[in-house]
């Protein structure tokens, strides 16, 4: 059982006196994902969509949702595949994200070229998020919930990040293994952090803009590469004794 309250103290430890501070990295992550994100619902014309979506429930607030997807925007073959590459664009900068928190999570140096340093690793984390999303959507359709999976395949980026060389399926196979008696553990640590969550999202309401998340996005993430780290150590320590 892993102390979640430790977890957390750790991350915060952690983060103080990052060089460059923890929530200058993060505010460049905030922009970049929100720079790709717009991006994607610009090229989908999603923003315009969803807009009107929220003028139309307001008028009627009983419309079907079949008439709402009746509704929705198409896409031309062009737009279609300059959104997949900002897709790819802003997991990266994501995977960026969380090599820095592992990095900060070890007290080991990282900055901005830790940020943007999932280049390097481009097409092995492409294909481990295809198939990764395609394993969750998989479990969704079948007996075992997706939730399950997801859980499963969690800590999947984390060991590409640490095993360059490794083949993406080996990653996605290595997390099921470590998860293994860990998934509701994980589960819990998260749910932990719903509050902040909440709280996230309704500044992003209010203000239209990510603040809250230049502040928790370090605290969760580094929170959630400790999570890694402390199975990492477990997982090695039981494969020594057996």
């Amino acid at each position: 059982m892993f102390d979640r309250r430790a977890l957390k103290s750790h991350a915060k430890k952690s983060l103080r006196g990052t060089q460059p501070s923890a929530y200058l990295i993060a505010s460049c992550y905030v922009a970049a994902f929100g720079v790709f994100s717009a991006l994607a619902y610009a090229l989908t014309g999603l923003d315009r969509y969803l807009a009107y979506v929220k003028r139309v429930v307001v008028v009627d607030p009983f419309i079907t949702a079949s008439i709402l997807l009746k509704m929705l925007p198409r896409v031309s073959a062009v737009s279609a595949a300059l959104f997949f590459i900002v897709l790819i664009a802003r997991f990266l900068v994501n995977a960026g994200f969380q090599s820095w928190c592992l990095k900060t999570s070890r007290g080991e140096p990282s900055g901005f070229q830790t940020l943007f340093g999932g280049a390097a690793l481009y097409w092995k984390l492409v294909r481990l998020q295809v198939m990764r999303t395609g394993l969750i959507v998989l479990g969704s359709l079948l007996v075992v919930p997706g939730v399950r999976v997801y859980y499963s395949l969690r800590q999947a980026v984390y060991i590409q990040l640490d095993n360059p060389t490794a083949r993406p399926i080996d990653c996605l196979r290595a997390s099921h293994r470590m998860m293994r008696g860990h998934k509701a553990e994980l589960f819990w640590l998260d749910v932990t952090f719903l509050g902040w969550l909440a709280i996230d999202v309704l500044v992003r309401l209010i203000a239209t803009l990510r603040l809250f998340s230049i502040w928790l996005g370090p605290y969760l993430g580094v929170t959630r590469a400790s999570f890694y780290d402390a199975l990492n150590v477990r997982d090695a320590f039981m494969n020594r004794d057996n």
